[in-house]
């Protein structure tokens, strides 16, 4: 009889609430920090805006809806010999894809901000030249966040630019204007691990 109330405690859910250990990890905790490029555009692009600030990158934190990060990955490689097979694991991949979705907002125009990075790496709407990497390429820091603001995960993410901004389609639903934006990253870091990741 014992035994099966342990076994009901464990298949249960109270475990949920009577120990911090097991605290639900909520979905919408988190930030995502982009150091936007503060070298200044180039004459020539006769952009108003010579560089972004920090105020800039604060801008792009409080618009960003959602994140999605590359996925961490290895190639296995198989090592045959006689009717045997086995696997190596080769070639990490610690970068990749990025994407983002932003609500834009008429104030401080999102949109145009994403385009104004857009244009460090394509002129699009200027000479049609191509920028320096020193000038487009940034670093973004991805923090996820307990019930108590505690940051318990984080995540830093070098060589990020944008690849693909997606100007939003115009309709008559009355929402609310959202931009999907693809990145690529060289790689991600782990910086901070919580201690859930090391006890079970």
């Amino acid at each position: 009889m014992a035994s099966d109330v342990r076994l009901s405690q464990y298949y249960g859910a109270s475990h949920f609430t009577d120990n911090a250990n097991w605290e639900p990890q909520r979905d919408s905790h988190w930030e995502l920090v982009i150091n936007l490029p503060t070298q200044a555009f180039p004459e020539k692009m006769n952009s108003a805006r010579r560089a972004f600030t920090q105020n800039d990158s604060n801008i792009i934190r409080l618009a960003v809806q959602s994140v999605s990060l590359p996925a961490l990955s290895v190639t296995p490689q198989s090592i045959k010999r006689g009717n045997e097979q086995v696997f190596i694991a080769t070639n990490p991949t610690m970068g990749g894809q990025v994407s983002i979705n932003c609500i834009d907002s008429i104030g401080y125009d999102i949109q145009n901000m994403l385009l104004d990075w857009f244009r460090l790496i394509y002129n699009f709407d200027g000479d049609k030249l191509m920028g320096l990497a020193v000038n487009y390429k940034t670093t973004a820091s991805l923090l996820v966040f307990a019930p108590d603001a505690s940051v318990i995960r984080s995540w830093e993410v070098f060589g990020l630019f944008p690849t693909n901004i997606n100007i939003p389609n115009m309709g008559t639903g009355g929402g609310f204007t959202q931009i999907t934006c693809s990145f690529s990253c060289d790689r991600l870091e782990r910086t901070t691990v919580s201690s859930s990741d090391t006890n079970a």
